[in-house]
């Protein structure tokens, strides 16, 4: 069976994150005797898109859902077309990132299988590594579901190249407008402006040591008052770099 990777996207770009999820995917591929790979693009107006993931050559198939339900892309009206085009698939894959995480677990609930959160690595088609306890332990999990629905943690998986690639694709008519939601305005506001201006990069974390892995960054809001303990922090004077 083939592999499903949820697209993520603005309607008019491709977030990289899709690059790297893709890289799991082709990996699972290959434990499959490289079965395709195919990806979901839901938007409005999100054509574009669709055409810039056809190039990628990991890529096989794009199922394009160009529909108003989806122009915001909301979880409630996602999740269950993914889970109906789901039951043709034996993994789902989405970026571990806020729209991965807003859509899937509703979509592993409406498949009533359990969802692998933030896989780091693939050791076989259903045993995946992922990171525990803040990255101080990595698990090894097994899945025995018919679908495996699945985050991935795309700083462990380098991107696939987007160019090259002459995928097919496909139109989607279904269109799944639940009603329990919808979207107001679509804007940063200036609070959200300034405090995006006012983060500092303070000190490393304790995440992801493993070999080969980059090491976690944990971003502080700058405080208004330093105290002398922060300012004498060797990784403070070291660090402390205003974050774009």
């Amino acid at each position: 069976m083939s592999i499903l990777v949820i697209a993520d996207h603005n309607n008019t770009r491709l977030s990289g994150d899709t690059l790297n999820t893709i890289a799991a995917a082709r990996k699972i591929s290959l434990k499959q005797n490289r079965v395709k790979i195919h990806v979901l693009v839901a938007g409005l107006g999100c054509k574009g898109v669709a055409e810039a993931m056809a190039k990628v050559p990991a890529v096989d198939r794009i199922l394009l859902a160009d529909l108003p339900a989806y122009a915001h892309q909301l979880p409630e009206n996602l999740a269950p077309l993914i889970a109906q085009l789901s039951r043709g698939y034996s993994h789902v894959l989405a970026p571990a990132n806020a729209h991965g995480k807003n859509v899937l677990p509703r979509v592993a609930a409406l498949l009533d299988v359990d969802q692998i959160s933030e896989i780091i690595k693939v050791n076989d088609a259903d045993t995946f590594q992922r990171a525990i306890y803040s990255g101080q332990a990595i698990a090894t999990v097994q899945s025995c579901a018919p679908i495996k629905v699945m985050t991935i943690h795309t700083a462990s998986f380098a991107p696939v190249a987007c160019k090259g690639g002459r995928a097919r694709i496909d139109h989607i008519g279904a269109s799944c407008n639940t009603g329990l939601s919808r979207v107001i305005a679509d804007a940063p506001t200036a609070t959200e402006i300034e405090a995006k201006a006012q983060l500092r990069l303070l000190d490393h974390g304790t995440g992801l040591r493993a070999k080969g892995t980059r090491p976690v960054v944990r971003l502080h809001r700058r405080p208004t008052t330093l105290s002398s303990e922060c300012y004498s922090n060797p990784t403070y004077q070291r660090l402390h770099l205003q974050s774009g």
